[in-house]
């Protein structure tokens, strides 16, 4: 923060040591960052770029006090609040769409600071040796947006000019007054700010529009992710249940895995309870169950609960769909050149066919209770 003269000496020590506290916590929050990335994928940021170089005046103005250049480039600091517009999701969205937006925006801008520009060169003309309003162009392109907000406009600059004084005789209206500033008011106010304020929200709706698909496929991309990989946490499971008989086999084994996680009891199973039962299932390799592989298991909740939990149900539809991942998985490892003598292929093509002939009474999401 800014240090100002105090008054008294405790106040100003103060400021001085809140500067201290908050200069060290910036330079080790940089530190950490700068450690956690390398050197592209901190320097490719514009946040951490920006970062830096706040960190770095703040230091410069704690050692070098007497530099008024440094001082003031602390300042940036203040600006480290949009930060916020990053973890923030709602932010975000409107911060993106209102960066998306201004360029589409300034030209319509650009149509209405050219007409008021004109009118402003009429003005001038016109009123320049009556009204100080108009007496030059800057004075009359004030007076001119002056008019376009509405700002009392027609008592304070217009009604002065509607009568004019003529040598000799009683005083007149100006008749060009009304059409000047009532088509100027017309044109600006009611039309070109409206225009304004239409292309903002088009561009706007649009913008976040983009913004949510966007969103919506990270998430897609998460939930598919571990689909694509070699291996997944649950593949040592599915080795043990591709081994199954029958449907009713498989079930079977499903209810038994389920009661075995289910140490408490509750016929529902929360991502703690999955991870603490998985982690400690006597299988190599050991089992790291992370809240991503939970999203992927229930399709980004959509086999859980209103409360977000596992049953027995959505638990015998998910082993059905990880089985199948997986003897896909590993069908594709074999087609791709794996070892003709690896004595899981028989295992792996009765798996394969099973599935296939159980794939009719697959139960899908849409067939639960």
């Amino acid at each position: 923060a800014q240090l100002y003269q105090a008054d008294f000496k405790e106040k100003e020590d103060l400021f001085r040591l809140m500067d201290l506290i908050f200069t060290t916590l910036f330079s080790i929050e940089l530190a950490w960052n700068m450690f956690a990335h390398d050197v592209k994928g901190f320097w490719g940021d514009g946040w951490n770029v920006f970062d830096f170089f706040v960190v770095v005046f703040s230091v410069l103005s704690l050692l070098f006090d007497d530099l008024p250049l440094i001082s003031s480039l602390r300042l940036l600091r203040v600006f480290r609040a949009v930060r916020l517009f990053r973890k923030l999701t709602s932010l975000r969205i409107i911060f993106n769409a209102i960066l998306g937006s201004l360029f589409p925006v300034l030209n319509s801008v650009f149509i209405l600071v050219t007409i008021t520009a004109m009118y402003a060169i009429v003005a001038t003309e016109l009123y320049g040796q009556r009204a100080a309003e108009f007496k030059d162009f800057q004075q009359s392109m004030f007076s001119m947006y002056q008019v376009a907000t509405g700002d009392s406009w027609a008592s304070a600059i217009a009604r002065d000019l509607l009568w004019v004084e003529v040598a000799g005789k009683p005083q007149e209206m100006d008749k060009t007054v009304m059409l000047f500033f009532v088509t100027y008011s017309i044109l600006a106010s009611m039309v070109l700010l409206n225009v304004v304020v239409a292309v903002l929200l088009d561009n706007f709706t649009r913008c976040v529009g983009e913004e949510e698909a966007a969103n919506a496929a990270v998430r897609a991309a998460k939930y598919h992710s571990i689909s694509d990989m070699n291996v997944s946490c649950m593949d040592p499971v599915m080795e043990h249940m591709c081994y199954f008989e029958s449907k009713e086999h498989l079930r079977e084994m499903s209810d038994s895995l389920f009661e075995s996680l289910d140490t408490e009891m509750s016929d529902q199973l929360g991502f703690h309870e999955l991870k603490m039962g998985l982690e400690t299932l006597n299988v190599q390799p050991k089992i790291r169950f992370t809240p991503d592989e939970f999203e992927f298991m229930t399709l980004g909740g959509v086999l859980c609960d209103g409360a977000g939990k596992v049953t027995r149900w959505h638990f015998f539809v998910i082993c059905q769909r990880l089985l199948e991942l997986y003897t896909k998985r590993r069908v594709a490892k074999v087609m791709s050149g794996e070892s003709i003598d690896d004595p899981s292929r028989k295992g792996l093509r009765l798996a394969a066919i099973k599935l296939l002939l159980s794939h009719e009474t697959r139960i899908l999401p849409s067939d639960m209770p």
